[in-house]
């Protein structure tokens, strides 16, 4: 005799994910284009360039469209958000010797775009966030753990920037795995299950190489 199981209520208005989820991205270093650029003010003395951007070439190209677009197709699309960004932070301590290491934090990553383009952003001018849109950036990526809301994992993201020349030439150093707030890192195996993306709250600059903090929150 056939068995049955009561229908399921709600079935037909739960949406799910289509298509396969795009491989994810391993640490090493890409060629990115940014798409755009936002201003983000947490305080008087913590103001951001968000930069949203997308891997350019390789085998990872499109990689963060090609993960929105599988985000945004389930039943979680009201909370997809764009995952390639980073928070490049403004100079505006009123410690001189801090202001000094911010400025130079924010000029690696200047320096990388100008380097990787024909036009010029000079920070001694006003900054029109639209002339960070189209141009091309290196990014160098490397594994980070993260912990929020009682839950932890490992994820791999853009570390700092880097000129395009030096990626295609191979002469990018991959950045070591980094723990949480200058814990070891996680001694585990970096699965794509591990590489969960973190909803993170904005970071600090915690060295004068790591100038750029991600952060995959904000929905460009």
């Amino acid at each position: 005799m056939a068995e049955f199981l009561e229908g399921i209520e709600g079935y037909d208005e739960v949406d799910i994910s289509v298509g396969n989820k795009p491989k994810e991205i391993v640490p090493g270093a890409y060629v990115l284009k940014i798409m755009s650029a936002k201003l983000e003010r947490y305080s008087a003395e913590s103001v951001a360039i968000k930069l949203a951007f997308d891997v350019d070439e390789g085998e990872y190209k499109g990689y963060y469209g090609k993960l929105y677009e599988y985000n945004k197709s389930g039943q979680y699309a009201a909370n997809a958000k764009w995952k390639g960004t980073l928070s490049l932070f403004y100079p505006t301590s009123s410690d001189p010797d801090k202001k000094k290491r911010e400025i130079a934090n924010f000029k690696r990553a200047i320096t990388a775009i100008n380097d990787s383009n024909k036009t010029k952003i000079d920070p001694t001018k006003k900054i029109n966030l639209d002339s960070f849109k189209g141009k091309y950036v290196g990014g160098a990526f490397g594994f980070v753990d993260w912990e929020w809301d009682g839950k932890s994992g490992t994820k791999c993201d853009c570390r700092w920037f880097v000129g395009v020349d030096r990626v295609r030439a191979g002469e990018v150093e991959t950045p070591a795995h980094k723990g949480v707030k200058g814990a070891a890192p996680i001694a585990s195996n970096n699965t794509a299950e591990q590489q969960k993306p973190a909803d993170e709250q904005p970071g600090t600059i915690e060295s004068d190489f790591e100038e750029i903090i991600s952060d995959g929150e904000i929905p460009f």
